[in-house]
């Protein structure tokens, strides 16, 4: 269970995201145009964080780390969930207009999964053995996103590089998002001990439907781009 004395990691992580921002936004300034500084220096810190969270989860899966190393790494988690909510907010009502309807979308779907993931990882998690640590491994699939968007916005769509991260982007996403997120409420569901709540499957199945949501979305713009 989420006590106050977890809160000083949660806290370490928001303050350790918001000062990495502003050190990338620092260095890209120098390389990148104005309208992409913001939204990269957010991006390497998300890829960061994905980077922590997978490791730490799959090095617990393969009992190279406790359980308690990768539950502070959830906490830390937690403060970049509020990080990545207040630095969002802040692009949206002060770099983009929020009357666009595909802004809005996003600023909807970014809300909805951060405070649905937030409530989730406040549980006690030791309570649920290995299945948050095996979903915290769908963060692995972030990092392609990125780079393909990189690619795409720098005019190399064409190029070999992008056409090789799309094919690892639909691997990652489909295997740890849509499968392996499909197989963990499978088990929710038929799990004899009633360990899952109602209310825990009803956000898992929120969650499973995003990313069932997102991996069309990535499809119909790869057919696009074929």
């Amino acid at each position: 269970m989420y006590r106050k004395s977890h809160f000083k990691f949660s806290f370490f992580g928001a303050i350790s995201f918001f000062a990495l921002f502003f050190i990338f936004k620092k260095v890209i300034s120098y390389f990148l145009e104005d309208n992409l500084i913001h939204i990269m220096s957010s991006k390497l810190v998300g890829n960061l964080h994905a980077t922590l969270i997978v490791t730490t989860s799959a090095f617990y899966l393969i009992r190279k780390c406790s359980f308690a190393t990768w539950e502070k790494v959830v906490y830390v988690t937690i403060g970049y969930l509020s990080y990545d909510i207040i630095n969002y907010t802040y692009n949206l009502y002060v770099m983009t207009p929020f009357y666009d309807i595909g802004v809005f979308r996003i600023f909807i779907e970014l809300y909805l999964h951060h405070l649905i993931m937030m409530g989730l990882l406040l549980l006690p998690l030791k309570k649920y053995g290995k299945t948050p640590v095996v979903a915290l491994l769908a963060e692995i699939s972030n990092p392609f996103l990125d780079i393909c968007r990189y690619i795409h916005f720098s005019g190399q769509k064409t190029s070999q590089l992008f056409t090789v991260m799309v094919l690892c982007l639909l691997i990652t996403f489909f295997l740890f998002r849509v499968v392996n997120f499909s197989a963990l409420f499978a088990y929710m569901l038929i799990e004899k001990n009633k360990t899952f709540s109602r209310k825990i499957k009803y956000f898992s199945f929120l969650l499973l439907s995003m990313n069932y949501y997102w991996f069309f979305l990535i499809c119909k713009k790869v057919m696009k781009h074929i």
